[in-house]
Protein backbone atom coordinates (compact mmCIF):
# COMPACT_ATOMS: atom_id res chain seq x y z
CA UNK A 1 0.00 0.00 0.00
CA UNK A 2 1.22 3.66 -0.83
CA UNK A 3 2.12 5.96 1.99
CA UNK A 4 -0.52 8.11 0.86
CA UNK A 5 -3.16 6.00 0.63
CA UNK A 6 -2.47 4.50 4.12
CA UNK A 7 -2.23 7.80 5.71
CA UNK A 8 -6.04 8.74 4.00
CA UNK A 9 -7.67 5.35 5.05
CA UNK A 10 -5.81 5.87 8.78
CA UNK A 11 -7.47 9.47 8.67
CA UNK A 12 -11.04 8.76 8.08
CA UNK A 13 -10.64 5.72 10.16
CA UNK A 14 -9.61 7.86 12.99
CA UNK A 15 -12.43 10.32 12.41
CA UNK A 16 -14.57 8.22 12.90
CA UNK A 17 -13.95 6.61 15.61
CA UNK A 18 -13.52 9.94 17.48
CA UNK A 19 -16.94 11.25 15.79
CA UNK A 20 -18.59 7.83 17.40
CA UNK A 21 -16.45 8.64 20.81
CA UNK A 22 -18.01 12.14 20.89
CA UNK A 23 -21.52 11.60 20.37
CA UNK A 24 -21.16 9.10 23.21
CA UNK A 25 -19.68 11.89 25.34
CA UNK A 26 -22.42 14.77 24.17
CA UNK A 27 -25.07 12.18 24.54
CA UNK A 28 -24.16 11.47 28.91
CA UNK A 29 -23.16 15.44 28.88
CA UNK A 30 -27.02 16.06 27.81
CA UNK A 31 -28.92 13.32 29.31
CA UNK A 32 -29.70 15.09 32.78
CA UNK A 33 -33.39 16.54 32.78
CA UNK A 34 -34.11 19.89 33.31
CA UNK A 35 -38.10 20.55 35.21
CA UNK A 36 -39.27 24.16 35.50
CA UNK A 37 -41.96 24.81 38.39
CA UNK A 38 -44.53 27.68 39.50
CA UNK A 39 -43.38 30.41 41.76
CA UNK A 40 -44.95 31.89 44.53
CA UNK A 41 -44.68 32.96 48.20
CA UNK A 42 -41.31 32.15 48.30
CA UNK A 43 -41.91 28.99 47.30
CA UNK A 44 -40.62 26.70 43.84
CA UNK A 45 -43.75 24.16 42.77
CA UNK A 46 -42.98 21.68 40.39
CA UNK A 47 -45.42 18.82 39.30
CA UNK A 48 -44.61 15.58 40.45
CA UNK A 49 -45.41 14.29 37.20
CA UNK A 50 -42.38 15.91 35.72
CA UNK A 51 -40.09 14.15 38.32
CA UNK A 52 -41.50 10.94 37.60
CA UNK A 53 -38.44 8.05 37.57
CA UNK A 54 -35.50 10.43 38.17
CA UNK A 55 -33.02 10.34 40.81
CA UNK A 56 -31.85 13.32 39.25
CA UNK A 57 -32.83 16.84 37.62
CA UNK A 58 -31.84 20.48 37.62
CA UNK A 59 -33.96 23.43 38.11
CA UNK A 60 -33.46 27.25 37.65
CA UNK A 61 -33.67 29.31 40.88
CA UNK A 62 -36.26 32.13 40.45
CA UNK A 63 -34.21 34.68 42.42
CA UNK A 64 -31.03 34.00 41.33
CA UNK A 65 -28.37 32.92 38.92
CA UNK A 66 -27.82 29.41 40.14
CA UNK A 67 -29.32 26.17 39.46
CA UNK A 68 -31.57 23.75 41.96
CA UNK A 69 -30.33 20.00 42.05
CA UNK A 70 -32.87 17.73 43.40
CA UNK A 71 -32.04 14.63 43.87
CA UNK A 72 -34.21 11.52 45.24
CA UNK A 73 -33.10 9.37 47.99
CA UNK A 74 -35.23 6.58 49.30
CA UNK A 75 -38.02 8.36 47.57
CA UNK A 76 -37.72 11.85 49.36
CA UNK A 77 -36.15 14.77 47.40
CA UNK A 78 -33.14 16.80 48.62
CA UNK A 79 -33.05 20.51 47.42
CA UNK A 80 -29.64 21.70 46.82
CA UNK A 81 -28.35 25.27 45.40
CA UNK A 82 -25.12 23.74 43.05
CA UNK A 83 -23.06 26.95 44.09
CA UNK A 84 -20.20 26.19 45.76
CA UNK A 85 -19.81 27.39 49.24
CA UNK A 86 -16.26 28.28 48.85
CA UNK A 87 -15.99 31.03 46.01
CA UNK A 88 -19.84 30.32 44.56
CA UNK A 89 -18.79 28.82 41.19
CA UNK A 90 -21.43 26.42 39.92
CA UNK A 91 -20.86 22.96 40.72
CA UNK A 92 -21.15 19.94 38.15
CA UNK A 93 -22.57 16.23 39.29
CA UNK A 94 -19.81 13.86 38.46
CA UNK A 95 -21.37 10.34 39.17
CA UNK A 96 -22.38 10.46 42.47
CA UNK A 97 -20.83 13.69 43.30
CA UNK A 98 -20.61 17.81 42.87
CA UNK A 99 -17.31 18.66 41.77
CA UNK A 100 -16.92 22.44 41.55
CA UNK A 101 -14.37 23.20 38.47
CA UNK A 102 -12.96 26.30 40.40
CA UNK A 103 -11.12 24.86 42.93
CA UNK A 104 -11.48 21.40 43.72
CA UNK A 105 -14.20 21.16 46.37
CA UNK A 106 -16.25 17.87 46.18
CA UNK A 107 -19.80 17.64 47.71
CA UNK A 108 -21.89 14.28 48.07
CA UNK A 109 -25.62 13.92 46.94
CA UNK A 110 -26.86 14.91 49.74
CA UNK A 111 -24.62 18.44 50.00
CA UNK A 112 -21.91 17.33 52.56
CA UNK A 113 -18.47 18.60 51.81
CA UNK A 114 -15.97 15.54 51.07
CA UNK A 115 -13.17 17.80 49.58
CA UNK A 116 -11.90 20.97 50.43
CA UNK A 117 -11.26 24.24 50.09
CA UNK A 118 -15.03 24.46 50.79
CA UNK A 119 -15.57 23.83 54.41
CA UNK A 120 -19.40 24.55 54.20
CA UNK A 121 -22.40 22.17 52.49
CA UNK A 122 -23.98 23.16 49.92
CA UNK A 123 -27.27 25.42 50.51
CA UNK A 124 -29.94 22.82 51.09
CA UNK A 125 -34.02 24.15 50.88
CA UNK A 126 -36.79 22.04 52.98
CA UNK A 127 -38.98 20.08 50.72
CA UNK A 128 -42.40 18.48 51.11
CA UNK A 129 -44.33 16.47 48.64
CA UNK A 130 -48.25 16.99 47.87
CA UNK A 131 -50.54 14.53 46.05
CA UNK A 132 -48.97 16.24 43.09
CA UNK A 133 -46.56 18.72 43.82
CA UNK A 134 -42.70 18.97 44.86
CA UNK A 135 -42.69 22.08 46.84
CA UNK A 136 -39.77 23.54 47.66
CA UNK A 137 -39.35 26.48 50.17
CA UNK A 138 -36.74 29.23 49.31
CA UNK A 139 -37.04 31.17 52.39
Amino acid sequence: MERRKFIKNTSIGTAGIACGLGSIFIQSCTSTQRVQGSFQNNQLSIALSDLSDQTFVLTNHPNKEDEIALVNVENSWIALNTACTHKGCPTKKVGARFNCPCHGAEFSLSGKVLKGPANEDLISYKTAITEQELIIFLS
